[in-house]
């Protein structure tokens, strides 16, 4: 039966180791030339300039060079803001949520208005981060035995459901999605060693793989002109979605904790 990871169990494990009914949208700017990533070369370069420490610091660790924002060098600064997720010293999680911010406010813009039936358009109101980029869902991949002389490379898709609550401000309050998402993951995971042992000395019987899905959550808020009726959406990020796989070793049937870290 496949298995799920809840939020909350995915992200314990890591840190130890539009639809818009009845209106369209419209514009609300001439149509903008974006390179690749639907920003401006302006707002490249103002995002770098604001969050210049954790650039300067892409740059040294993971030999970088990022001269601007587009598909390629944002694809590496999420992987990296994985990476960094409980490092306090740099923002990486607000360096993707600024790129977010600016993606979804440009391709809103630039998008062509639908007209419905009754005429109406609707604008975009406000646009904002409501969680910040982290994790948020995980889903089992799959259990290697001790023994197995060779890894497994399975790919899965991991996602959330509209209706879906996720936690913010630490678990204080939650954000309701309205809307679903999923993205693929590519997992490898090879058996344990015989003999490997857990936390607590219980012998591994497998080595346990699962993918990840890490993203910014935002509120979109369109507005009907006429009725002045309002829609909000509450959705993953496109632009921030990115996934991982990660491995433990288990004892299948036989409660216990994970004896490696995931990163």
């Amino acid at each position: 039966m496949k298995k799920q990871i809840s939020v909350l169990l995915t992200s314990a494990m890591l840190f130890s180791i539009c639809a818009v009914n009845g209106f369209a949208l419209g514009l609300d700017s001439p149509s903008k030339v974006y390179k690749e990533l639907p920003i401006l070369p302006e707002e490249s370069q103002e995002i770098l300039s604001d969050f210049s420490a954790e650039i300067s610091y892409a740059e040294e660790i993971y030999g970088l060079s990022i001269a601007e924002l587009n598909s390629e060098t944002f694809e590496a600064l999420k992987k990296i803001a994985i990476q960094n997720l409980s490092n306090e010293d740099y923002n990486f999680s607000g360096l993707i949520d600024t790129v977010v911010i600016a993606c979804e406010q440009n391709r809103l813009q630039d998008q062509q208005a639908r007209t419905p039936k009754n005429g109406t358009i609707a604008r975009i109101t406000t646009t904002r981060v409501v969680r910040p980029f982290g994790i948020i869902s995980g889903e089992w991949c799959d259990d290697v035995p001790v023994g197995s002389t060779h890894s497994i490379t399975e790919t899965i898709n991991v996602g959330v459901s509209a209706g879906t609550k996720l936690p913010v401000n630490n678990g204080e309050s939650s954000v309701t999605l309205t809307a679903s998402f999923s993205k693929s993951v590519s997992c490898t995971i090879s058996g344990p060693a015989d003999g490997t042992k857990l936390y607590g000395g219980k012998i591994a019987t497998h080595r346990t793989g699962f993918g990840v899905l890490f993203g910014t959550i935002i509120e979109e808020r369109y507005e009907s002109p006429s009725s002045g009726i309002t829609v909000t959406t509450i959705k993953v990020s496109k632009d921030s979605a990115s996934t991982d796989d990660y491995t433990v070793l288990s004892a299948i049937g036989i409660p216990t904790y994970a004896k490696e870290p995931l990163i």
